[in-house]
Parts: structure tokens; sequence; C-alpha cells
């Protein structure tokens, strides 16, 4: 660890030693300095202790990458723009796909998660996947349980915190981490800004809009429109039965919520209006 430039005080400062002993990966990056002959380079990574064919533990070096690279095959899968939209958005591709083992040329279905500090690409084998059978006091389906096995998003409603509080969210498979996260807004703290503008009714909430809506991935042309103030369709949503179902979704800026309906609200409009322009108005005289 010496020859990274690293020691144990700078390690239990960032509290990572335990984790590190414990045989995971830091959950932050730490900064290193490599000499390789006259050349001195120092960046920052993320890093974990592998114990080498004597039994001896050794540093392994997850460094940070300027950008995910997308160009070049991962164990043989090639990027489509979808993949590459949902892993620089959500941190995962959200779909099964055969990954070849670059030894034994054996085909591995995998999903693949972005590392989010790093950016590398990491897979994880679908035998492997283990999925809880209740989240946050939630007894999930053979349905939901697939849901998350293939990648794909669930959104949840009412889940119980461990502060005793119910609150709705998307739930994915995270590869690099090996288990199912929670995908928030980050920009959105919605139950810590209400209490903000409670207190001052002076402050406007600065919501953004989410990304995800119960657990569908907007299209970039959705989210314009949406920021607009326009009403959106969206389909290929998922019931907790696991069905398919679609509607038209508009977003509240003032409260920072999506209001979501089966029909198109426009269509209503108009045919109120129509109907307000067929009334007599009388006979003129």
């Amino acid at each position: 660890m010496e020859k990274l430039g690293l020691n144990q005080q700078l390690l239990e400062n960032r509290g990572v030693l335990v984790p590190l002993l414990k045989g995971l990966k830091t959950s932050v990056l730490v900064p290193i300095s490599i000499r390789m002959g006259d050349t001195h380079i120092r960046t920052d990574a993320r890093i974990a202790l592998r114990a080498n064919t004597s039994g001896l533990l050794e540093p392994i070096i997850y460094p940070v990458r300027k950008a995910p690279n997308f160009k070049e095959s991962f164990f043989g899968h090639y990027f489509t723009k979808e993949d590459q939209r949902h892993l620089t958005t959500t941190g995962n591709m959200g779909r099964v796909v055969d990954l070849i083992h670059p030894v034994t040329n054996e085909v591995i279905p995998s999903l693949i998660s972005i590392d989010r500090l790093t950016r590398e690409f990491f897979s994880y084998r679908t035998e492997n996947i283990r999925i809880p059978q209740t989240i946050g006091g939630i007894q999930l389906s053979k349905e939901q349980e697939e849901i998350l096995k293939s990648g794909r998003v669930l959104f949840l409603e009412n889940i119980l915190s461990r502060r005793g509080n119910l609150f709705n969210a998307s739930l994915q498979f995270n590869a690099e981490k090996g288990y199912v996260e929670f995908l928030f807004n980050k920009e959105l703290k919605e139950s810590k800004l209400n209490n903000l503008f409670q207190k001052n009714s002076t402050f406007k909430p600065p919501f953004d809009i989410p990304k995800i809506f119960r657990g569908k991935l907007l299209e970039n042309w959705q989210y314009e429109k949406l920021k607009a103030g326009e009403i959106v369709y969206i389909n290929g949503l998922t019931n907790k039965k696991g069905n398919q179902y679609q509607g038209y979704i508009s977003y509240d800026k003032n409260n920072g919520k999506f209001e979501f309906s089966f029909k198109n609200p426009n269509k209503k409009e108009q045919q109120e209006a129509k109907k307000i322009s067929g009334i007599s108005k009388g006979r003129k005289l």
C-alpha cells in the first residue's frame, strides 16, 4: 500500500480501512501515486484487497476513467444507443445480454452496470442474482422478482423506511454493487424541501423533473415536453401484476409531482369546448 502512497492513517481518516479489511471495495475515491521509472502518476481510484496465489493481500486498483468506453465491446457485447442512455442516466443497462468469457468462450447471460465513481463497466451473472422477498415491508410477487432479475426498473409505492415513513421509489439491480438499489432523483429531496417551504412560504420549490416515472426511463423528447409544461403520452409501464399499461403524464412544478391519467386530459378540454360552443345563445332580435 505504501507504493501507492497510502497508509493506515489516511485510510482510517477516509473511513475505508474497515471495509477494505472485510474484502470490500472502497465506497469513495482515494488519492494514489504510482512511480513507473522516472514517471510519477497521481490519480484517484477505488481500491480493494485480494489474496494472491501466496495467500498475501495485495491492492486491486480501479482508477477513474475520463468517460465510459462505449466504442469497444465489453466481453463481446457492443453497446446500443439505448444501452448508453440507460448506463449514463441510471448507471444500469436494464436488460440481460450474453457475454463471452475471454478464456473459455462460455456464453454468460449477465446484467451490466457502470461504476458511477470510476466510469468502469461491471457485469453480474444472472444465475447468481438473489432478490429479497420483502423490500421495505412489501412482499414482492413472482412477477416483480422477475422484473428485477431481468434488470428492469420496478416502481413500488408505500415503502416503509427505517424511520417508519412511507415513500415511493424505483428499484433496479445494480451489477457493480451486486444488489437491488433505490433509484432516487438526486436533485429532488422532496421531504426536506417541503419542510423548508412550509416554514417560509416566500420560497418556491426548485423541483427538477425526475427522469424516471413508475420505473420507466423517460425519452429525451418526453422530458423536454414535460419541462415545457406539456402533457406527454407514455407506454411500457408495468403494474404490480406484471401487466403493461399506458397513459398520459404531466408534471406539476409547484408541488414536484407527476399527474397521471389513462385518458388524454386535452381531449376532455376539447370536448367541453365543443359542447359550450354548441349551446344556443338565443334568437337574435
